[in-house]
């Protein structure tokens, strides 16, 4: 429901801002992110999911190539508090599985549109990479194995968002995104950015 209202948002403020003051953004930009989390695992047919908090830092430079339109890239580094855990049965021993998502790490490009003297909306895509911390403990009633791990897991990432001008150069705004791991990992993202341009 969050990213369905996230997508709904961005062809209605295109509408009710008027078309007369567009800009595209450019320069130097810096902010802080915080919002909803939610990591899957498996498959469409059964899968576990998990919900939480992201909190991070992110960067960028965008280039006007039009008067209403600049490309850009990002950096981003971010962490989060979901966790996910298992119960199960292996034959006669029990096991309790778990993954901790650590740090964030992502890179790519953004396409930004001007609908308004100080807002845009803009599409993104690129690359992520995310530290799991796995731990696995089993138990067949006579001996206790624990095993914990941790891997990087790289994927890519899609986005679109949403920014409104404030006092000076200070801006807010909106985004949703989707990320892609190796081994049927994804996530659903709805975050709120705070930040500056320079």
């Amino acid at each position: 429901m969050m990213k369905k209202l996230a997508f709904a948002l961005i062809p209605a403020a295109m509408v009710a801002l008027p078309a007369a003051a567009q800009a595209a953004p450019q320069g130097a930009r810096a902010e802080v992110q915080l919002g909803w989390d939610q990591f899957k695992t498996g498959d469409d047919v059964e899968s576990v999911k998990s919900d939480g908090i992201s909190y991070g830092l992110g960067a960028g430079y965008d280039f006007a190539v039009a008067p209403t339109v600049s490309l850009g890239i990002d950096a981003e580094i971010a962490d989060s508090s979901v966790e996910e855990s298992e119960s199960g049965m292996i034959g006669n021993t029990a096991y309790d599985a778990s993954i901790d998502l650590g740090r964030d790490l992502y890179a790519g490009l953004r396409a930004s549109f001007g609908i308004a003297d100080n807002a845009n909306v803009y599409l993104k895509g690129g690359i992520t990479n995310v530290k799991a911390d796995y731990r696995i403990t089993y138990d067949d009633g006579a001996s206790v194995i624990t095993e914990q791990f941790s891997d990087d897991e790289t994927g890519y990432r899609l986005g679109a968002g949403l920014q409104f001008g404030l006092a000076s150069n200070a801006y807010a705004g909106g985004e949703y995104r989707y990320s892609n791991y190796d081994e049927g990992l994804d996530r659903h993202q709805v975050m709120a950015t705070v930040g500056v341009r320079f």
